[in-house]
């Protein structure tokens, strides 16, 4: 496998990651089910589809970026910044509620994507 399908793989995996949390913009119940919630309060559920339409955005670009090399950095960086940055805020894991252990497991799959798709992806050295 060459590294050009290789980082291919991982923006469509990484696409397929981000894509999912865009379910929450159908709304309460929806947000529910996917973050095991009993109920979520006016504010919460604004909070939650917001994030749901930022990771639909992201997806869109990680796509887009298998026909536009120019945006794969930009948009590698902020998934690695996004997802990085919860499983940095949410440490300790052990204390996360059950709902966001599959965030967890999804942010963990996403950052070594990634980063490979950032290696993988870079310019030969001349």
């Amino acid at each position: 496998m060459s590294a050009r399908h290789a980082v291919a793989g991982c923006l469509l995996a990484l696409t397929l990651i981000h894509v999912l949390p865009l379910a929450g913009l159908a709304g309460e119940a929806a947000l529910r089910a996917g973050y095991g919630l009993a109920a979520l309060d006016a504010g919460s559920l604004i909070l939650l589809r917001h994030r749901a339409l930022l990771f639909g955005v992201l997806a869109g670009l990680l796509l887009a970026s298998l026909w536009r090399p120019a945006l794969r950095a930009p948009v590698i960086l902020a998934t690695l910044v996004a997802d990085g940055g919860f499983l940095l805020l949410a440490w300790p894991w052990t204390a996360l509620p059950p709902g966001l252990l599959p965030i967890l497991w999804g942010d963990l799959l996403a950052v070594p994507l990634a980063l490979a798709a950032l290696l993988l992806g870079r310019p030969a050295s001349r």
